[in-house]
């Protein structure tokens, strides 16, 4: 992605934190999604859980809870809204661990 200043992508990276955090604690947002999308509840949960919540180990060894992306947040609004793309769908099905 690129950007036109140093300030959009500051913008965009407060954007990604402040969501990021709000969707740790948000409780209805699964249901929401479960309901626009017809997946099961449990499988979002579990996207949930591995975007925004859980830590992962990296290749460098640290091991931490995934960086705050833009786009992801983004995406996750439009899930929860009703009004999401082929794109965010791709998404669900990339984080879908079965």
């Amino acid at each position: 992605m690129k950007f036109t200043s140093v300030t959009e992508y500051m913008r965009q990276e407060d954007v990604a934190i402040n969501k990021y955090a709000s969707f740790r604690t948000m409780q209805n947002d699964t249901s929401d999604i479960a309901r626009n999308t017809g997946w099961k509840e449990a499988d979002i949960q579990q996207i949930k859980n591995h975007l925004f919540i859980e830590k992962h180990k990296f290749d460098n060894g640290q091991v931490k809870s995934f960086d705050p992306n833009y786009q992801q947040a983004l995406a996750w609004e439009r899930l929860m809204q009703g009004n999401y793309n082929k794109n965010d769908i791709l998404l669900l099905n990339h984080n879908l661990i079965t």
